[in-house]
């Protein structure tokens, strides 16, 4: 009697079949998740460089166009703070706040009051100079010229630490 040839799969190579579709796409569910979790985290560090960036920038920005430095902290000081008169006689008021790490800007000499600029910002530094460029001084009327220093924390990819800083001359003396 001829034997038959049967058509279709047996159940032995429906589990292999099985096994290896399942081993697949767990691989490929575990590449994409980490693919993922690597963006995330580059994506929150860039984030932050840009968020110290554009502090830096507008502080610089500011001072630039001020008429004069009405206070400014020790610079030793990494939660600190920088209050300008503009030529028009409004006073800006930059400062750090340690508890959250956030940046604040506003006319308020309590920086905690004033409105918030950026967050994620490990430190900021103000250290003022006499005319001479090289003298700190914390007298604000001999300031003539003011080094912003911004440190912030990239925790999440490589544990390190990044310091932007920006000298900015008065303008009007």
């Amino acid at each position: 009697m001829p034997r038959r040839r049967r058509r279709g799969l047996t159940l032995l190579e429906l589990i292999v079949a099985a096994t290896i579709m399942t081993t697949i796409v767990t691989a490929v569910a575990a590449v994409l998740r980490g693919t993922h979790t690597m963006w995330r985290a580059q994506q929150d560090d860039a984030e932050r460089l840009e968020a110290a960036s554009a502090t830096l920038r507008h502080i610089v920005r500011q001072v630039r166009q001020c008429g004069a430095v009405t206070a400014i902290s020790d610079a030793r000081e990494t939660s600190g703070s920088l209050a300008v008169t503009m030529t028009d006689g409004t006073e800006y008021v930059w400062g750090h706040v340690a508890a959250s790490d956030d940046v604040t800007f506003g006319t308020e000499r309590t920086v905690e009051k004033n409105p918030l600029l950026a967050e994620h910002i490990g430190a900021l530094h103000f250290v003022g100079y006499e005319a001479d460029g090289a003298t700190v001084t914390t007298v604000a009327n001999d300031i003539q010229a003011v080094e912003c220093l911004v440190r912030v924390d990239l925790p999440r990819t490589t544990g390190g630490t990044v310091w932007l800083s920006s000298w900015v001359c008065l303008r009007t003396w």
